[in-house]
């Protein structure tokens, strides 16, 4: 009597099961539909959402005077600079003309406005042409930076930039926001020598935008520029199915880079400076505080330490100002007031006793009235 029963309910089982698989076969089918278009309208558009048109305009290198107000200068920097927009520092990307995927993998994304470019690029980093004849930067991601640390970073992580009088600023050999920049001209040979590292003369047929087939991939835009075409790759093209000669390009730019922060010396321009109240971070502080010796207050530089992280904000120190300041991010660089694994800013109390931490960076002589560069779009 038990093996019909049991059968009984099997059979009533497999109905059940069946029932309910043919039901579900409108769902799921509607599931797939939608997971297809929504993929094919990613793989459509942009994955980053950048504008359709891209600006095909060489570097707009402002020579605006530092005293020249703010709605005076240059409207270029608002227009081009990939760097200007974001609370995280995201760029204003070129238009894209769709991703074509390369023969090696990954990704190519060419803008539309190399198809309106001369074939041939600048071949001569050292020209003597006007404005920046090779950048090199990373494009800064603000919103993974301390609050007022915006200052160092907002012209790049990292940068690069030549002119074409073989004369050059850079930034970024090590980690630190209390790196100096540095400057300095190259010899004919080295320029000759950077130019074939980096395959300079090449860079129009290689400009476009490059990144991992993996949506896993994640890194920041390094981006080569010549002045009106662009070549930019996702972590310095160190993904596996980075195009090689393109890795290669971006290893020797980051050792020319680190080489020529060695060669450079410091700058005595002005100083660009921002400080934010650490005093509820910081409740106690058991550390030094460095000696605040400029004539403006330090509360008069200050920035919200939980408002938003914007490029352009920071304030500019001349003269005396500025070398006391050089003076103080030199000491903390050799970890005089604070160890660095507390924080890489300039540990200082205001008058009524608050805390707060200093950044400064150095001044560079095409930079903006706030203290931007402006760099064409990528």
């Amino acid at each position: 009597m038990a093996a019909p029963v049991l059968l009984q309910v099997g059979s009533v089982l497999r109905r059940t099961v069946a029932l309910l698989t043919f039901a579900a076969l409108p769902l799921i089918a509607i599931g797939c539909s939608r997971s297809a278009a929504r993929d094919g309208a990613e793989a459509s558009a942009p994955m980053d959402g950048s504008p359709t048109e891209a600006a095909a305009d060489g570097p707009p290198a402002s020579e605006a005077s530092p005293d020249t107000p703010i709605d005076a200068v240059d409207a270029r920097v608002e227009e081009t600079s990939p760097l200007d927009s974001d609370v995280d520092g995201g760029a204003a990307e070129a238009g894209i003309d769709g991703a074509d995927v390369a023969s090696d993998g990954g990704s190519h994304e060419v803008p539309d406005a190399v198809d309106e470019m001369a074939p041939d690029g600048p071949t001569d980093i050292c020209s003597g042409a006007t404005g920046l004849t090779l950048i090199y930067y990373r494009d800064p991601t603000l919103s993974s930076v301390p609050p007022g640390s915006q200052v160092v970073r907002e012209n790049g992580m990292s940068f690069l930039f030549m002119d074409g009088g073989c004369h050059y600023w850079v930034f970024g050999a090590s980690s630190s926001e209390l790196e100096e920049t540095r400057s300095g001209a190259l010899s004919a040979a080295d320029a000759a020598a950077l130019a074939a590292d980096l395959s300079y003369a090449e860079w129009p047929s290689l400009a476009g935008r490059y990144r991992p087939s993996s949506v896993l991939f994640d890194g920041a835009w390094d981006v080569l520029n010549n002045g009106s075409q662009s070549v930019a790759c996702v972590a310095q093209c160190s993904w596996d199915e980075a195009p090689p000669q393109l890795k290669s390009i971006y290893d020797k730019a980051t050792a020319w880079l680190r080489r020529l922060h060695e060669m450079g010396s410091p700058l005595d321009t002005w100083m660009r400076v921002a400080s934010v109240d650490l005093t509820s971070a910081f409740p106690t502080w058991a550390y030094k505080v460095a000696p605040w010796s400029l004539t403006v207050p330090v509360t008069s530089l200050e920035l919200p330490y939980n408002g938003p992280i914007l490029r352009g904000t920071s304030f500019r120190v001349d003269g005396s100002d500025a070398i006391a300041l050089r003076s103080l991010r030199k000491a903390q660089a050799a970890e005089a007031y604070n160890p660095a694994f507390v924080g890489t800013f300039i540990p200082v109390r205001s008058t009524d006793g608050r805390l707060f931490g200093v950044y400064a960076r150095d001044g560079l002589p095409f930079e903006d009235a706030r203290g931007l560069v402006s760099i064409p779009p990528y």
